[in-house]
């Protein structure tokens, strides 16, 4: 598997301190943008609708099933009766009846006949029905409530009263009463847990309706002086038919003419729950899931700056990131890598990630360099975002590998760094620039076709009087490069400036930047240092002990 990324952009040359191919004001489509973004963070964002749909699934299968049965009316026209009794044309309906009928419907009076009729006051069903979330809360609250009353003795009365009411208030809060469009129909419903419940409650609900309009006029002829006795007989029998229909919570069994309101449709046993639809709660929480993944993956770009995916780094800085170079551990600490320990990588590991990501990076650089006509050698510097050596580990690793396919390579090596001091070196950079001895006047000790040159010297003095910009250390890297490819490893800039002055001598500069260390504030800081003085930054590479630090 290649463990080297590539970034869309490969720039072949450079023009005006820019990189051929890359345009800094261009932007991208937002559908691409937003894409890109998904396809980052496409584990936050799993794992957070995952997490939703989960959660919301627990929350709809403990509420209770909820059975809904309804019965539809017919209102029809007022009958009306003379002064002997006897009926006469009918009135006709007016919109208006409807909606006084609706409110009579849902009044305190008749529900709570049918409350009283049913007796529903200690009825488990409607004592523990309960809507929305925050009904546990509610019921914790009134338990508390009667508790404290409960205290007192003298309260004991007013404590059933409460509860009375209360089981009320649950009962009416589960009636619902409503016009079919614009006709004289009105459905009436009521939701239960229990479905044979929800049939009965509904029966009662319509026969106490019929009822009380047919006592209305039972009254009215009782009080009438010239009502005749078989009317009042036969209001008293539709009243005594709709009492009866109340009290067992069905319809009446005989026909209530006046009851000026006729059953259409009966109420049915619920086959099936109407409520909670089980389906709509977990698709709400499995979107209420991805806008937390979301905001939580907006957070993480926002406060987590480190780098770990190589499109972010590449959006931010302006730079195709030119690689992903696995680092090899090195007792356990892959900056204690030395040269030594880079050659053996390469006999002892052949096809490790280290090496095929080498390659890919050398590959990746010939592509993003420009050609001189110093026989096609190029100057390349490595630069590092931090004091360790993962610079001088990705240097090594480029100088073996052109080494081993039969070309010279220079190595230019920052050797203040205590943990792999490089010493024994006839003369160091530092040294040949001050002293003015010529590259090509130096003997360098090299059992291969790879000469290591130590930047700095071990005389202070010597480094602090070169001027790594100076025309003569320009001669030195001129001669270097007649020899082969020379690749620099740049002093890091917390410590001296001499890295911004060896920048501007290479042909191309790469930032080094390690996943889960450094941040992308330290690349874009070190990369604007680098271009203020003119260097050519072509484009970064991420250093991982791990390739999962470094998304794809």
């Amino acid at each position: 598997m290649n463990d080297t990324r590539f970034s869309p952009h490969e720039p072949s040359a450079r023009k005006n301190g820019q990189i051929d191919g890359f345009d800094p004001d261009h932007q991208e489509p937002p559908l691409r943008i937003a894409l890109g973004f998904v396809l980052r963070h496409r584990l936050i964002l799993g794992g957070f609708t995952l997490a939703g749909i989960i959660l919301s699934a627990l929350y709809a299968l403990t509420l209770p099933p909820v059975y809904q049965s309804t019965a539809t009316l017919l209102l029809e026209p007022a009958r009306q009766l003379d002064t002997a009794g006897v009926n006469t044309s009918p009135r006709d309906l007016d919109l208006a009846r409807v909606d006084s009928e609706l409110v009579v419907i849902r009044s305190e009076r008749l529900l709570l006949t049918v409350f009283n009729g049913l007796n529903l006051y200690g009825n488990r069903d409607v004592q523990t029905q309960s809507r929305g979330p925050m009904s546990g809360l509610s019921g914790l609250l009134q338990s508390l409530k009667l508790r404290l009353f409960s205290q007192k003795r003298e309260a004991v009365a007013r404590t059933n009263d409460i509860e009375r009411q209360l089981a009320f208030a649950n009962f009416a809060q589960h009636v619902s009463a409503d016009r079919i469009g614009q006709s004289y129909v009105i459905a009436i419903s009521y939701s239960s847990s229990d479905p044979a419940m929800a049939q009965k409650v509904t029966n009662a609900i319509v026969s106490a309706y019929l009822l009380q309009a047919i006592e209305s006029k039972y009254r009215m002829a009782v009080a009438g002086a010239v009502a005749l006795q078989g009317r009042i007989d036969a209001l008293a029998g539709e009243v005594e038919t709709a009492t009866a229909a109340l009290k067992s919570g069905t319809l009446p069994t005989q026909a209530t003419p006046d009851a000026d309101a006729r059953v259409i449709g009966a109420p049915q046993l619920p086959l099936g729950p109407s409520a909670p639809r089980r389906n709509l709660i977990v698709a709400l929480g499995a979107f209420i899931g991805l806008f937390a993944g979301i905001g939580a993956a907006v957070l993480k770009t926002s406060f987590d700056r480190r780098v770990g995916d190589w499109q972010e780094l590449a959006q931010e800085t302006g730079l195709p990131c030119l690689g992903i170079v696995q680092l090899p551990p090195m007792d356990g600490n892959f900056s204690a890598a030395s040269p030594k320990d880079i050659v053996a990588l390469f006999s002892e590991q052949q096809g490790s990630k280290y090496l095929s990501a080498i390659r890919d990076l050398r590959t990746a650089v010939d592509l993003a360099t420009t050609q001189k006509d110093r026989e096609g050698n190029t100057i390349i510097a490595i630069a590092g975002c931090d004091d360790t050596s993962a610079a001088s580990t990705v240097c090594i690793g480029l100088a073996e590998l052109v080494n081993r396919s039969g070309r010279h390579v220079t190595v230019m090596l920052e050797n203040a760094r205590g943990q792999h001091k490089i010493s024994g070196f006839a003369a160091t950079l530092a040294d040949m620039i001050v002293n003015r001895t010529p590259f090509s006047d130096v003997v360098f000790r090299s059992n291969s076709q790879i000469t290591v040159v130590p930047i700095h010297s071990n005389n202070a003095e010597a480094n602090l009087y070169a001027d790594f910009r100076s025309s003569f250390a320009r001669r030195i890297m001129d001669t270097a490069s007649q020899q082969g490819n020379v690749l620099i490893e740049l002093p890091p800039l917390e410590h001296t400036a001499d890295g911004l002055a060896l920048a501007v001598q290479a042909d191309a500069v790469i930032i080094v930047a390690i996943a889960g260390q450094t941040t992308r504030d330290d690349v874009i800081d070190v990369m604007q240092r680098y271009r203020h003085v003119g260097a050519n930054v072509i484009g970064t590479v991420i250093g991982t002990t791990d390739m999962a630090d470094a998304k794809a």
